[in-house]
């Protein structure tokens, strides 16, 4: 029906106008890790209320590829001071990366556990995998054109990722399989 043509037509647009704010964001957030100016408001927190939060908002989007995102959280972890807003766009880029790169029904892993005198987060997906030379690479701007022309966005993500992390004082590491999925690993420190 007409209705639902312009229910459609709406949803598109909307879909449209969402990604293409969410690419100048992250072109200004690369001027500003550029310029020495990215911003991190640290205060305590608990980290698997940032996790929940952000699979909650990305659930739309992994249904609609019959994703499911399972999460195991250790219940137990302490409150660290952290950006929640930044950590949340870290989990928001690591998990739709994974979506972006598994097939349909695949199952996405997200865990949080204590490692040491950090909390380690882990994103775990069972997609296409990353040639080892590719990984080198990732965490340099634009770096997803060189390996998936398919995909959109603008290539800055894991640039703006590593270096949120890297301002909270943590780091942040890949392993990944051609044909065995990505799993990202990053560590915030529990006294900053």
């Amino acid at each position: 029906t007409e209705e639902e043509d312009r229910v459609k037509m709406r949803l598109v647009i909307k879909s449209a106008s969402e990604r293409l704010l969410s690419d100048i964001d992250d072109m200004l957030d690369s001027a500003r890790i550029d310029a020495g100016k990215l911003l991190v408001h640290k205060v305590d927190a608990d980290i698997n209320e940032v996790i929940n939060k952000t699979i909650q908002e990305l659930s739309y989007t992994a249904q609609n590829k019959s994703i499911l995102i399972e999460k195991h959280l250790d219940d137990n972890l302490p409150h660290i001071a952290f950006d929640p807003v930044r950590i949340g766009q870290v989990m928001s880029n690591l998990i739709s990366n994974s979506i972006k790169y598994s097939d349909e029904h695949k199952v996405i892993d997200v865990f949080s556990r204590l490692n040491g005198d950090s909390i380690e987060i882990e994103v775990k997906d069972h997609g296409v995998g990353i040639d080892g030379e590719i990984v080198k690479t990732l965490f340099q701007p634009f770096a997803q054109g060189n390996f998936f022309k398919k995909v959109k966005g603008t290539g800055l993500g894991l640039y703006i990722t590593k270096d949120i992390i890297t301002e909270h004082g943590g780091e942040i590491r890949v392993h990944s399989e051609i044909g065995n999925g990505t799993s990202v690993f990053f560590f915030l420190p529990i006294h900053a």
